[in-house]
């Protein structure tokens, strides 16, 4: 028999994720796919506050910031065409005035801070092991905001200093919050303006970091986001036009096998609801005074308190 691909055979973790509980998703855009997807079903999900990030220095800044108990400076930020970055953030957090892009990056690290305390799982998506170091300041840069590319040297992280940078984060949360389970993942968005052997060499370095990390604390997770897409699915008919990110259909086929591996059995009927409400309620009526639209809103109205029933009932995690 010929094999179109392969089974991945992901067990099911515990302990799984309750409906109510609260989750935080860092690193590439790929992490924001998953947390999009739970958002819309009712979950209590947070992003990070540093916006998409790709590289993990740049996605445990803001742990960094929180165990030095520092907040950025002016020196953070850049300046181009009259609007200030900063060098620690994606580019959505920008402003031409530097002081009001202090406050905003500052809250929310703050709110990240505060958000910690409730937390119960942090997802980090990891999507390259390329740095930019900004050669005026020796600083890794989480975006170079379209600068010249000679203020920058780009290198290829090491195994040894991507553990080394995860362990301080590691030793700060086991401390200070030592119910917050850890999932790591690479994302399967291919960096093809690497080139793609510097791709592979940089998805690789990633993998072998992960499990290095994992020998030394049992306790963190793996989800292979990578490996089902390259080795399950398997077909650029899974990809954007761009044959580097996953389309739609592969996204949906990725996120089936992450809420089957994390959530529990309340929170996976939970989210079916959530999604057949949301299903109900995106339907446009063209008549919206007949009979029909009338027993269309009566059934809305059901699901609601079905939902909310079921809500009450749930004691995951309780």
């Amino acid at each position: 028999m010929i094999r179109y691909n392969l089974s991945l055979n992901i067990p099911k973790v515990q302990p799984s994720i309750g409906f109510r509980d609260e989750m935080i998703f860092l690193g590439s855009c790929f992490s924001e796919h998953i947390l999009k997807k739970l958002s819309q079903n009712g979950f209590k999900c947070f992003d990070s506050p540093n916006g998409i990030c790709f590289n993990p220095i740049s996605i445990l800044n803001p742990f960094e910031k929180i165990i030095k108990n520092e907040f950025y400076q002016m020196n953070d930020l850049i300046e181009k065409n009259g609007i200030y970055f900063s060098k620690f953030h994606h580019g959505k957090f920008q402003n031409q005035n530097p002081n009001d892009l202090l406050v905003e990056i500052n809250n929310e690290l703050l709110n990240f801070k505060n958000q910690l305390k409730k937390t119960q799982y942090i997802f980090i998506s990891l999507g390259s092991a390329f740095v930019y170091t900004l050669s005026s300041t020796k600083e890794i840069v989480a975006n170079c905001h379209k600068l010249e590319a000679s203020n920058f040297k780009k290198e290829l992280l090491s195994v040894n200093a991507i553990v080394e940078s995860f362990e301080k984060t590691f030793s700060f949360l086991t401390e200070n919050h030592p119910n917050i389970n850890i999932v790591l993942t690479v994302s399967p968005v291919k960096h093809l303006r690497d080139g793609v052997i510097e791709n592979v060499k940089s998805k690789s370095t990633l993998i072998l970091s992960i499990n290095e990390l994992i020998k030394k604390h049992p306790k963190i997770n793996y989800f292979p986001s990578f490996e089902l897409l390259n080795e399950d699915l398997r077909d650029y008919r899974f990809y954007e036009n761009d044959g580097a990110h996953p389309n739609q259909l592969a996204i949906d086929y990725i996120f089936e096998q992450f809420k089957n591996t994390y959530l529990s059995e309340t929170s996976l009927s939970l989210l079916e609801q959530h999604s057949k409400l949301n299903q109900l309620k995106s339907h446009k009526s063209i008549n919206n005074n007949g009979i029909e639209y009338q027993k269309w809103q009566n059934h809305i109205q059901e699901e609601t308190l079905k939902l909310e029933q079921m809500m009450s009932d749930d004691t995951t995690n309780k």
